[in-house]
């Protein structure tokens, strides 16, 4: 199998537009067949490492990315390594403590009042 087939294979299991328009140029450089070969990267890490950059060349929450420069970030996510990209950190699982809700002050006094039955006596 060459790199470009399975760019191809990787970009049909994701079944994800953008991500087919970035394969759809990646495909047009043969010169980084052996790159695209390397199993320590996937379409959803690449993807994850173009979106984080988006995000921090965002002004008011609006990136607007020429479809070139993603072009750029995607050929640099295959020629360099996820250790140099960080990606092959581990990062130290965080546990969170979830809070017990405790009920709202109306719902309390509805289960604090006992039902008055009318057919009861006293």
């Amino acid at each position: 199998m060459t790199g470009v087939e399975r760019l191809q294979e990787l970009s049909l299991a994701e079944n994800d537009v953008n991500i087919s328009k970035i394969v759809d140029y990646l495909i047009t450089r043969p010169d980084l067949d052996n790159f695209y070969l390397s199993e320590e990267k996937s379409l959803k890490q690449m993807m994850k490492v173009i979106t984080d950059k988006a995000k921090k060349s965002a002004v008011n929450n609006c990136a607007m990315i020429e479809d070139k420069v993603v072009y750029v970030w995607a050929v640099m996510y295959f020629i360099t390594s996820n250790e140099k990209l960080g990606l092959n950190k581990i990062e130290p699982e965080v546990k969170v403590e979830t809070k017990k809700e405790e009920p709202k002050q109306d719902e309390k006094k509805l289960k604090d009042t006992s039902q008055i039955n009318m057919f009861e006596e006293d």
